[in-house]
């Protein structure tokens, strides 16, 4: 009897055994053949690793890669984890791409409006972003809005999105348009894109958990917006293009 029970736990060893490897085999030949079929979160893996060396390297400081996918990844330097960047390279290339330097510039700009917002008595986040590109831009991470101007391959203008809780309308129309407007009209730009959503709490919410994994408007951010009341304002050669009465037909739902 005891020679059965051995033979019996002798087997289920065995197959727990190859059912391990059989795992760690396919995993591994999954990741090298299809890096990047799936998002991967954490830091972990080969793409992550290199990337997170490239970055110090072009830098001179520490990175983490959160997420990666399709070449590209998510990530942040070590000394401010809110702020995430995009870094894209292709998978065996010592080369890397990203927008770090434009995140860099988008904060300071977001720091700007949130000092416009400092008497706004309502919860509310802000995104600043710019037009997506990875071009490389010859600026270091002590970059100035002003010097950025001259480095950028493409136009800059801060496209402000500000997400608030719905119970924000109470302000009444006149009080919002002047909010508005002084986000436009922050020194430092001459054209600017500001957009204002008004959400209820569990949308609220989600936003700001969006925006702790990506760097970007995810197409996840855009579906729980799309159906939201917004308005919005332009500003073109430092001038504001939406009056008053066409911010009360979009406040309308017009």
């Amino acid at each position: 009897m005891k020679k059965v029970i051995i033979i019996i736990a002798s087997a289920i060893s065995i197959v727990v055994l190859l059912v391990f490897a059989s795992y760690f085999f396919l995993h591994s030949a999954f990741e090298t053949f299809f890096p990047y079929s799936v998002v991967h979160t954490g830091t972990s893996g080969e793409y992550a690793e290199k990337t997170e060396k490239l970055l110090e390297k072009k830098y001179g400081e520490k990175f983490k890669v959160v997420r990666y996918a399709n070449n590209e990844a998510t990530a942040y330097p070590e000394s401010n984890p809110e702020l995430l960047f995009m870094a894209r390279r292709n998978y065996k290339s010592d080369v890397v791409r990203d927008t770090y330097i434009q995140e860099i510039v988008a904060l300071q700009y977001k720091e700007l409006a949130e000092d416009v917002l400092k008497d706004f008595k309502y919860d509310y986040y802000l995104d600043v972003d710019f037009e997506f590109s990875y071009e490389p831009i010859d600026a270091k991470q002590d970059v100035t809005i002003e010097e950025f101007k001259t480095k950028s391959p493409i136009k800059v203008e801060p496209y402000y999105n500000l997400y608030v809780l719905d119970d924000a309308i109470e302000l009444g129309n006149e009080s919002l348009y002047e909010w508005v407007n002084k986000i436009a009209e922050i020194p430092k730009q001459d054209n600017s894109y500001v957009v204002l959503y008004f959400l209820d709490k569990n949308k609220f919410d989600t936003i700001i958990n969006e925006y702790t994994q990506y760097s970007y408007r995810s197409p996840k951010l855009c579906n729980d917006t799309k159906n939201e009341l917004t308005v919005l304002q332009h500003l073109i050669n430092n001038k504001i293009t939406i009056d008053f009465s066409r911010f009360t037909e979009m406040m309308n739902g017009e």
